[in-house]
């Protein structure tokens, strides 16, 4: 049986409810991923990364009341407890919307870019000046998303090394500072894209797999927890929780129950 998405979310959230029932709280670094906000995310078909912004808000007086981490190298040598945001991608919206709230409650978040769509001007994403902008807020972080948001983990190691140093360099050039946090696009990584990120000077990496970070996490494959476009303030508790993390093993467990 194949199912659309909001049929696989709202097994999701049952699902949810019952791994709540039998997981142990943990401590540690839960890292949120968000991409656009009010835009729509280009091959994102069922509109789940793109989050309305009064929901945005509401997630962000959310936010706001926990131990709010920068994901900067020194911060990450031993792993805190606390919650930290990243954008993936770098839209615009992440300059004009998210800034403007996240500075309004001091929240420190990251924002992952994809170089060429700096480069070509792409419509809908930080342009050269927005982003040199966006790195000159004291709240911000800004890492690379490779060059061209290419799956990594399916090409050669040539490719891989090109994607990653291509962005490293000419966000480095244009921004005038030190690019050493990479986010992996559609978390695509493996030993030797990880290998790669850590020979061309990456020095943290993030995937996008459902679970906390703690001190027995490689920093170059720390884990984050997607948020979509239907997670309502309580979902975004859950996920903050770790009622979620179940998630990092659902493509198994549908599989076995032939939702897929």
């Amino acid at each position: 049986m194949v199912l659309n998405f909001k049929h696989k979310y709202l097994i999701y959230r049952i699902i949810s409810m019952i791994f709540y029932a039998f997981s142990q709280k943990k401590s540690g670094l839960r890292v949120l991923m968000y991409h656009s906000i009010n835009r729509k995310v280009e091959d994102d078909i069922y509109d789940i990364y793109n989050m309305p912004n009064d929901l945005f808000e509401k997630h962000i007086k959310i936010i706001k009341d926990y131990n709010l981490v920068s994901l900067k190298e020194e911060n990450l040598l031993k792993i805190p407890t606390g919650l930290s945001i990243t954008f993936d991608d770098g839209f615009a919206n992440n300059y004009y919307i998210a800034e403007k709230l996240c500075s309004l409650f001091e929240i420190p978040f990251s924002v992952f870019v994809t170089a060429n769509n700096v480069k070509q001007k792409k419509e809908g994403f930080l342009n050269k000046k927005e982003l040199i902008d966006l790195s000159n807020c004291k709240n911000v972080n800004i890492g690379s998303h490779s060059f061209n948001h290419i799956n990594l983990a399916e090409h050669d190691e040539k490719k891989i090394r090109n994607e990653l140093y291509n962005s490293k360099a000419y966000l480095e050039d244009l921004l005038g500072k030190e690019i050493n946090t990479i986010s992996y696009p559609n978390g695509s990584v493996n030993r030797v894209v990880r290998d790669c990120a850590a020979d061309i000077g990456y020095k943290i990496g993030f995937t996008s797999i459902n679970q906390i970070n703690d001190d027995h996490s490689d920093l170059l494959l720390l884990s984050r927890t997607p948020i979509y476009s239907l997670d309502n303030e309580n979902i975004l508790k859950q996920k903050i929780r770790g009622q979620w993390d179940w998630m990092r093993h659902r493509r198994k467990i549908f599989k076995k129950i032939k939702f897929y």
